[in-house]
């Protein structure tokens, strides 16, 4: 895990040095304190000698040094660790190579090697990043499937760490506050690296280390980039419903104006020197013909839709006509309307029993009743 190819191709993903540097100012609110309760404390990184990590905690005034060993030798080494040895052990770039039980293994070897107070720093790639955890993750081989960011963190809350705080490294700084998402950015934009720290008890201790930086909230989760792209659509939503009333309600009064109403024979005779130009006089001249002739007839159905006897006979007088279709083509005929009439009770009763017998009937004295209904009600030649 520590050779120079797996140092080359960590490092083309990860950024220069200087890039790493940048990042891993994020972990010194945590550590830092410790250096009160133990001046030059002693601390273990379970990675090669070279990293921007160790070189930081030097120039703070850690005394930092490191395994240096392959992941088979890992274990083995951390258990020559004397009992309350080191303030801080710290691995990156270990956890994703490792089988998770090999990772439980640190975790409970950790514990045994810190000092009361003391802080573990396991730093992982975080599969909640989709881009990541959809290919990225994987294009450094020997990697083993990833650690979710709850599971490491339930990990030394299981072996029995005082707290535990789980850092979500944030590299996207444009995106805190109230910055606008991109779809983009929901796929991209979760903190790629996530840190578990866990503080072991300060029980027994006179100074116990003050770490506020427990108390705060770090980087960028999924849930949070999709609720607010979320939000940013249902609020472009609102706004376009909000400029969609604004503009109906403009219409509407420009319609109710004085203005629009005495300008509308302006509008109708410019609409209809356009439509003359396009169609052609001939073509305005008929189209005007048939459009007073169905007024015309529309006006005279509707007269007659008052008076259900009349529009019957003339119905009749059309069919012998042969105009029905006609007045039918002019559009829009008015369907005959139901008037409500007064019926006998005793017509009614006789209507009821015709009925009641009809229904006793056989099939074909039904089939013969109805065939003189309709003789009866077929219009004489």
């Amino acid at each position: 895990m520590h050779d120079d190819f797996y140092r080359a191709i960590q490092a083309r993903f990860e950024g220069s040095a200087d890039a790493q540097r940048q990042r891993l100012l994020g972990y010194l609110p945590f550590v830092y304190p410790l250096l009160h309760t133990y001046p030059q404390a002693p601390v273990l990184d379970l990675n090669d000698g070279a990293s921007p990590w160790l070189r930081l905690l030097g120039e703070v005034g850690f005394a930092a040094t490191s395994l240096n060993v392959h992941a088979p030798e890992l274990l083995t080494q951390l258990a020559q660790h004397p009992d309350q040895s080191q303030a801080i052990v710290s691995a990156f770039r270990l956890v994703e190579y490792l089988p998770f039980d090999d990772v439980r293994q640190v975790v409970q070897e950790s514990l045994r090697i810190l000092k009361p107070g003391g802080l573990l720093l396991l730093e992982a790639p975080n599969p909640e990043n989709i881009v990541l955890g959809a290919g990225g993750y994987y294009a450094i081989p020997n990697r083993q499937p990833p650690v979710m960011p709850e599971l490491l963190e339930f990990v030394p809350h299981y072996y029995g760490y005082a707290r535990t705080k789980l850092v979500r490294r944030l590299d996207r700084l444009q995106l805190c506050g109230e910055a606008p998402v991109q779809l983009l950015n929901v796929l991209n934009a979760v903190s790629p690296a996530y840190a578990v720290i866990a503080q072991k008890s300060t029980d027994g201790m006179s100074q116990a280390p003050v770490i506020p930086a427990f108390t705060h909230d770090y980087g960028l989760k999924l849930e949070t980039l999709t609720e607010r792209f979320d939000q940013q659509i249902q609020q472009i939503k609102a706004d376009a419903a909000a400029t969609e009333l604004k503009l109906e309600t403009a219409i509407k009064e420009l319609e109710d104006s004085l203005l629009w109403k005495l300008s509308r024979p302006i509008r109708w005779a410019d609409n209809q020197g356009k439509r003359l130009a396009d169609e052609g006089v001939g073509e305005r001249i008929s189209a005007f013909k048939e459009k007073f002739t169905r007024m015309i007839v529309q006006r005279v159905l509707r007269l007659f839709a008052a008076k259900p006897a009349l529009q019957r006979f003339c119905h009749k007088v059309s069919n012998k006509l042969g105009l029905t279709h006609y007045f039918v083509s002019l559009g829009r005929v008015v369907e005959p309307k139901i008037v409500p009439v007064e019926v006998d009770p005793a017509v009614l009763s006789e209507a009821q029993r015709v009925q009641a017998r009809l229904t006793t009937l056989s099939p074909e004295a039904v089939q013969i009743a109805a065939e003189l209904q309709r003789q009866k009600e077929a219009p004489k030649s």
